[in-house]
């Protein structure tokens, strides 16, 4: 759960998590459905429902709604950069998103995409794009009794990001 604290800390900018790390993840509901209808998946789809129906779909994603907050703040036409006018974009962690380029489930695009808002908020983000299908990441990192292919990649990126903290 989260509690008042918590948000009041984000909306300064304080940063909660050190690591968001996302495999093979969906960041823009509106353009998956899209991507689902084009293939007649979208009626057994979750992403309707877990929206609360196709007008849900901009409150519920991330590319959106950093875009949205953005764009907002920009067409303010105030002083300072964009964490001072807008603080909580100085509370995203350093984000490792992995994204397989054979994924036919979700588009790597999806990820590519959020990146690419992550980027304008001037958020630490590595995007790591293996010739991965949608459930190779995860299924990867099922197998915990051995070093897999995804652990060894999220681990030298997360090591990357150390030494480059600490230069």
């Amino acid at each position: 759960t989260t509690d008042s604290t918590s948000i009041d800390d984000l909306q300064r900018g304080k940063k909660l998590v050190d690591c968001f790390i996302s495999l093979s993840g969906v960041f823009d509901i509106s353009s998956h459905y899209e991507w689902e209808a084009s293939r007649g998946l979208h009626e057994v789809s979750p992403m309707k429902a877990a929206a609360g129906g196709i007008d849900g779909f901009r409150a519920c994603s991330p590319t959106t709604i950093l875009n949205d907050a953005i764009q907002k703040v920009l067409q303010e036409k105030k002083e300072g950069d964009l964490k001072q006018r807008l603080p909580i974009l100085g509370s995203f962690p350093h984000s490792i998103l992995l994204h397989g380029t054979v994924d036919k489930t979700v588009p790597h695009s999806s990820t590519e995409l959020f990146a690419e808002a992550l980027a304008k908020t001037q958020a630490t983000c590595q995007v790591v794009l293996p010739q991965y299908d949608h459930m190779e990441p995860i299924l990867d990192m099922l197998n915990a009794s051995e070093a897999t292919m995804t652990s060894e990649l999220l681990r030298n990126c997360w090591n990357n990001y150390c030494r480059r903290q600490k230069a």
